[in-house]
């Protein structure tokens, strides 16, 4: 068996069982020939956990409430450390879900031993999203860890795995010029504009809404990026940020709103924005077109891209050059030489840089 799953399944959550079944049959269609037991599907004898945990390459704990409570659980943490498995993490955050904070949860383990072992320094842990673009980004780490316990790939520093038509190996452009409206009333908004700036070409901000029957169209934005955190909407900033929306709105300036997830940057419930939000532009609609998630980490750059996306990036290879802005034009010509890497006939190709291996996970026939 290359790989264990374990969670808990209390009876007022469905607690990873979803998240899990996911992982099992997306990392069997990924990497084919790889050997996933999940309980739920696998487990005979519950007599049978610390065998099971002993013909296991590695160990994936699926981290929620309730996990360091359970007696059975306590024993695959107990197996796994005791017979030193390679551990890795997946955070489940989603309260619904059993999820919470991974100080909340580390803290549920009472005994020290196994915490510092599970939750050592150098430990990987990968947060668990229900969105297919950032659930990739997960399966990559978990598919990447698990080859690099096997004898073929151990000892190899990283392990890049790339999936063919994956959002992030797509490079993406625009046919015109991206002009994005940041409120000085919004606060965080520049910072945001910035990161999607150096990520995506062909991108400018004004701090000037210059919208309505005298605005010069050749200054006014394109697009109103609307940034929901927790500072968002409050005091005197926030009533005129409420103002410049309704403005917006009249015009039907496209609003492209981003709600930040990452607590260093001000993360929030989006439960939030309905006790600060102005009650008109709640019955108005605001929220009924969908809120970007920007997660914090690798997922990171996915949301940047899903951003882009809403703001009209797609695909270079779905551009022509007439129809290119000049920074994706230019990404275009850089971006012409030959592929990295390729696969042909469903056999996998490998490119060693260094101590580096790209896979495409497509093929494994075996790990």
């Amino acid at each position: 068996m290359h790989l264990c799953l374990t969670l808990v399944r209390p009876s007022q959550w469905s607690t990873g069982q979803d998240a899990n079944a996911t992982i099992k049959r997306q990392l069997q269609r990924l990497l084919l020939g790889v050997s996933v037991f999940l309980d739920v599907d696998d487990l005979k004898e519950i007599g049978d956990l610390e065998l099971y945990i002993d013909q296991t390459l590695v160990i994936n704990i699926f981290l929620s409430h309730w996990y360091f409570k359970s007696k059975n659980c306590l024993r695959e943490v107990q197996a796994t450390v005791d017979k030193d498995k390679p551990i890795m993490c997946t955070h489940e955050i989603e309260k619904p879900k059993g999820g919470g904070p991974l100080e909340d949860i580390k803290a549920e383990l009472d005994d020290q031993r196994l915490k510092d072992a599970v939750f050592a320094r150098e430990r990987q842990i990968t947060i668990w999203y229900r969105i297919a673009d950032f659930q990739l980004i997960s399966l990559k780490q978990l598919a990447a860890f698990t080859l690099q316990q096997t004898p073929r790939y151990a000892g190899t520093e990283s392990l890049e795995i790339y999936v063919p038509r994956e959002l992030l190996r797509e490079s993406l452009g625009f046919e015109m010029p991206v002009a994005l409206y940041t409120s000085p009333n919004n606060p965080g908004v520049k910072a945001l504009a910035t990161e999607l700036q150096q990520a995506h070409t062909g991108i400018s901000t004004t701090e000037e809404l210059n919208v309505g029957a005298e605005a010069v169209s050749s200054a006014s934005p394109t697009h109103f990026l609307l940034y929901l955190n927790h500072d968002t909407y409050l005091e005197d900033a926030g009533k005129a940020l409420a103002e410049e929306l309704r403005r917006a709105r009249v015009v039907d300036l496209p609003i492209v709103m981003a709600h930040e997830n990452d607590d260093a940057r001000g993360g929030c419930e989006f439960a939030l924005f309905f006790s600060t939000t102005p009650g008109d532009l709640i019955s108005g609609g605001l929220y009924k077109a969908l809120a970007f998630a920007c997660y914090p980490g690798l997922h990171r750059a996915v949301s940047m891209a899903l951003l882009a996306k809403a703001l009209g990036a797609k695909p270079l290879k779905q551009l022509t050059l007439s129809k290119m802005s000049v920074g994706a034009a230019t990404q275009a010509q850089q971006l012409s030489g030959p592929a990295n890497c390729k696969m042909a006939k469903g056999i996998l190709q490998f490119r060693r840089t260094r101590n580096t291996q790209v896979v495409t996970a497509t093929q494994v026939s075996s790990v």
